[in-house]
């Protein structure tokens, strides 16, 4: 029961070192995701004198989500809404984290089709999911007050996640990447500047995982997993999302 309310992760390490309730945080390196429901301001309209039904739907996202997210190593930070904020790396370190946050934002992508399933038809609503992953240095330690803490991960790589997240409506994808978790997956799609950062940076999309992905000599196993062999079966190659120019953007 207390393991629903508090990640197993941040219990060990409460066992293992009682200071590390203290609040205080600590510089990591992580790999962020954030993700939004597609749809629920319709479904909100339609449940609005079905409360339950909507708690029901939203729950049943929300519990995929996090088992999937779980099962690939996740620390699942909070729940704001029907957005999920996760994050690879902490507590524990997570080797190829990035890689990581990849698979899952795949298969968490896969789950609402089951969602659908079941509820599409009663709600009348389809649902789809918009996610941002984003890898870099970031602040992680307990933030809050003497009453209430929460363990979490702050700064500029959580919010350009979020950002990400949202700017997925731009481009018409389901999952955006930023730029140094693209350096470890692929696609370049377009320099983007988000609201709040004065420079672009190149952001990627993610569409699948080869079912025989290419052995590529020295390559990391990021790189191998997403490396697309060629049509023609020839020696794999990157595919670029959007052929010429990279394009240029501003969402805010």
């Amino acid at each position: 029961m207390f393991g629903a309310y508090v990640d197993p992760g941040v219990v060990a390490q409460l066992v293992q070192n009682p200071d590390f309730i203290r609040l205080g945080g600590e510089r990591r390196e992580a790999t962020v995701f954030f993700s939004d429901l597609v749809g629920f301001t319709d479904l909100s309209e339609k449940l609005k004198d079905q409360p339950e039904l909507m708690v029901e739907v939203v729950n049943a996202y929300l519990d995929e989500t996090s088992e999937c997210l779980l099962n690939h190593g996740a620390y699942v930070d909070k729940y704001i809404g029907d957005a999920v904020m996760a994050a690879f790396g902490v507590p524990q370190p997570l080797p190829d984290h990035a890689l990581a946050a990849c698979r899952a934002a795949l298969d968490a992508q896969r789950l609402i089709a089951g969602i659908n399933a079941r509820y599409a038809v009663m709600v009348g609503v389809q649902l789809a999911m918009r996610i941002g992953l984003n890898t870099g240095e970031l602040i992680v330690g307990n933030v809050g007050s003497s009453r209430k803490k929460n363990y979490t991960v702050m700064g500029d790589t959580v919010n350009l996640a979020s950002r990400l997240e949202g700017a997925n409506k731009v481009f018409g994808t389901g999952i955006l990447l930023g730029d140094e978790a693209g350096r470890r997956a692929f696609f370049p799609l377009a320099r983007l500047r988000v609201k709040g950062k004065l420079e672009a940076i190149e952001v990627h999309t993610l569409l699948g995982i080869p079912e025989c992905p290419p052995v590529i000599e020295n390559s990391s196993p990021l790189i191998a997993l997403v490396t697309m062999p060629t049509s023609t079966g020839a020696s794999p190659r990157r595919r670029q999302l959007c052929p010429g120019p990279t394009r240029s953007c501003l969402v805010t």
